[in-house]
């Protein structure tokens, strides 16, 4: 009797110590898992809309690295406090690399308490992170004697441009950083004369879209050449006879 007594105290000795408790009794960490819903107003003109898609879209939660958002279903987190925050590069530069025409960026982040179990979240993105511009040259068409032979458009100093994007007539749409001047060059040929036009587009605004349209006016040159021929044609004769005796005409 006395050795069965002493053996539920040393048990509930045990349970009364969570230091000595072992691994196995010991209550699981409170985890949470998260449901992503992602909105951007990816037309610049309307309100957000959901995103269909976010598998490629990159999502930090807390101090966590940076995922595939396709990854969060398999992940757990700490319930309590963190920061989510989304976007659809990794990175702005990513979005938009130094000599390609580069895509509408977008990002987002919310302060959210996750609880035990699953968790819907939603971030609105709102537009995009970034300004676009658009090349026009059609206005030149059927000049006679100009031709368009590229519009190159940079923004940085020289020696660290951070975009330099020449358009074409496959691609006349190209995305740039927002707080910045975009310079451009237009090269064109005129009556087989290389010629440059150099200018640049003041400081640009994110989530708005720039247009640069190149055109020839109405007016036009008049090249004169007037022609002459100085030989006459052969015509008729009239002799008119003097009387050297008289002074008068001769009969």
């Amino acid at each position: 009797m006395k050795k069965i007594f002493f053996a539920i105290v040393c048990l509930a000795a045990t349970f009364t110590s969570c230091s000595d408790m072992p691994d196995f009794m010991k209550l699981p960490a409170q985890k949470a898992t998260i449901d992503l819903n992602v909105a951007s107003d990816a037309t610049i003109t309307r309100a957000s809309q959901a995103v269909a898609d976010i598998s490629t879209w990159k999502v930090k939660v807390g101090d966590a690295a940076q995922i595939n958002a396709s990854e969060l279903q398999n992940k757990t987190f700490e319930a309590g406090e963190t920061n989510i925050s989304v976007s659809n590069y990794a990175t702005l530069a990513a979005a938009m690399p130094v000599e390609g025409a580069g895509d509408m960026y977008f990002e987002g982040a919310q302060d959210v308490t996750l609880k035990k179990g699953a968790n819907a979240v939603s971030i609105d993105c709102g537009k995009a992170k970034n300004a676009r511009l658009v090349v026009d040259t059609q206005g030149t068409d059927g000049i006679e004697g100009l031709s368009i032979s590229s519009v190159v458009a940079k923004q940085g100093d020289a020696g660290s441009e951070v975009r330099n994007f020449t358009f074409s007539a496959d691609n006349k749409t190209a995305y740039f950083y927002a707080g910045q001047a975009i310079n451009y060059t237009i090269n064109y040929q005129y009556n087989t004369q290389e010629k440059t036009i150099t200018k640049s587009i003041a400081t640009v605004d994110a989530a708005k879209e720039y247009k640069l349209s190149v055109s020839a006016n109405n007016k036009g040159t008049i090249t004169l050449t007037i022609s002459c021929d100085t030989e006459f044609d052969e015509g008729s004769t009239t002799t008119i006879t003097i009387d050297s005796a008289t002074g008068n005409e001769a009969e």
